[in-house]
């Protein structure tokens, strides 16, 4: 799977890959700094190493040097794709729960998903999801264990073909 890669804010960038190397497909990240010196473990860190394939990952600046990484989980099986998210610091160091937190469990698959700040130092998620709508979001705090507004996973639904977009209500 390719590599998505950010800006870190300071000359660099940010990574994260899916790879076979545990197995199954999970998911690594690694910072490389302005002079293309790796600035995480050599082989990156490791966001995610369950059972079933981690893929699609999805990465987005914590604006502190880190990142907010989000990724399709198929720990459940492959009729059952999640949403996780995790958090690394400028260490690469992870900060939310081993192996993510779960953004959407629902049933049937919940997949692409993009991401976009949400002003409070967090992130904005929404994803495509065959649950009955087309698409779904919620945004998760920056804090550790990170918090969802409004106490409920879905903040903004659609059953509009192709309706695509999020809109935070709070």
């Amino acid at each position: 799977m390719p590599p998505v890669a950010i800006p870190d804010g300071s000359g660099g960038v940010i990574a994260a890959w899916s790879d076979y190397r545990s197995g199954d497909l999970d998911i690594f990240a690694q910072k490389m700094n302005a002079g293309g010196v790796a600035a995480w473990p050599e082989d990156g860190v490791p966001i995610c190493k369950y059972a079933g394939a981690q893929t699609n990952p999805k990465v987005l600046s914590d604006g502190a040097g880190g990142a907010f990484i989000v990724w399709e989980d198929a720990r459940n099986g492959i009729a059952n794709v999640d949403i996780y998210a995790q958090r690394v610091n400028s260490l690469g160091v992870p900060q939310w729960t081993a192996g993510g937190v779960l953004v959407c469990g629902a049933a049937n698959n919940q997949t692409q998903p993009v991401l976009g700040p949400n002003g409070l130092g967090g992130l904005l998620i929404a994803w495509a999801d065959q649950r009955g709508v087309d698409a779904d979001a919620s945004t998760l705090s920056g804090s550790a264990p990170p918090e969802r507004r409004s106490g409920r996973p879905t903040a903004w639904r659609s059953a509009a073909p192709r309706a695509f977009k999020a809109i935070p209500l709070w």
